[in-house]
């Protein structure tokens, strides 16, 4: 709870100033998860508070970006803090985050071939996009320069645009991955296997 309230309400207070490097503020998501899994009843908070808090968290994190852009024009001090509240340790997006894990563990369980195919591949998909600076300046600077699109209204398709084109491309090179080097290196540790158990017998 206190490296919650360190880690979050403090951080996300304007002045306000902690030491919070990239381990504190895993331990503290990862504290919070914890939390999140050992509430063994989850009932006593009723699915539409959850959703309201999920939505109102969104609104806000929307709302805020729209509000600061503007209030910059007049208040030079607050360029660059568009995205302030977007933190990942702020307490907008920890009710957004908390509210949308409890949404899920209390719905039904939902099954489906075609999620679960594509599901297969995501750890994929995010290691071939996002694993390193070097990869995101060549797919966000040099291949789509969204810089320049920065002060377009119409900036938001072209970023979702532009996470869909990714993800396919993406979930193609993972099924090639899958469904031929993957496929290869199994056989080839069966093969070991199966070698290793004649040499032992």
């Amino acid at each position: 709870v206190c490296i919650l309230i360190c880690t979050t309400i403090i951080t996300t207070l304007p002045g306000a100033s902690f030491f919070c490097n990239q381990l504190i503020s895993t331990l503290s998501l990862y504290c919070l998860g914890a939390y999140l899994f050992r509430i063994k009843n989850r009932n006593f908070i009723k699915n539409k508070y959850l959703l309201l808090t999920f939505i109102l968290s969104i609104l806000f994190l929307v709302t805020s970006v729209i509000l600061i852009r503007l209030l910059s024009l007049k208040i030079s001090s607050l360029n660059g803090k568009s995205l302030y509240f977007y933190d990942r340790n702020s307490i907008p997006t920890i009710l957004l985050v908390s509210s949308l894990v409890l949404l899920i563990d209390k719905s039904k369980p939902f099954v489906s071939k075609p999620i679960n195919f594509i599901a297969g591949s995501s750890l994929g998909i995010y290691l071939i996009h996002d694993n390193s600076d070097f990869v995101r300046k060549i797919l966000w600077q040099d291949i789509f320069n969204v810089n320049q699109y920065f002060s377009n209204p119409l900036m938001i398709f072209y970023v979702l645009g532009i996470c869909v084109i990714i993800f396919v491309v993406c979930l193609f090179i993972d099924l090639v991955r899958r469904y031929s080097v993957q496929l290869l290196i199994d056989l080839v540790l069966d093969k070991i296997k199966r070698l290793d158990f004649v040499v032992t017998e």
